[in-house]
């Protein structure tokens, strides 16, 4: 299961953090589903707007507790580096988004 669905609405693209039982948080699943989603989107011509949404009662939990509490999790890449990427280029993304 993708925990990052990408939908496409005519010229929308609709970005879903797809992981319910843990209310989206931004587990190693999520912030790689949005690392590869997003480029694409962007790349996309015919896209001229973006939704980012979540799967249930929320949109996004904020980080992973769990994850956090991994001692291997430090080993494999910085904390926070994936979200902050994903956070500047909505920044710098020169079309509408919306979360």
């Amino acid at each position: 299961m993708a925990a990052v669905k990408v939908e496409r609405h005519g010229a929308v693209a609709v970005l879903r953090l797809d992981d319910p039982s843990c209310l989206n948080a931004l587990s190693p699943a999520v912030k790689a589903g949005m690392q590869e989603s997003v480029p694409r989107v962007l790349a996309d011509q015919a896209v001229r707007a973006i939704v980012i949404t979540g799967t249930g009662k929320a949109f996004c939990a904020g980080g992973d507790i769990r994850a956090m509490q991994d001692p291997e999790a430090g080993k494999r890449r910085p904390s926070g580096s994936g979200c902050r990427r994903c956070t500047r280029g909505r920044k710098r993304c020169s079309m509408p988004t919306s979360r």
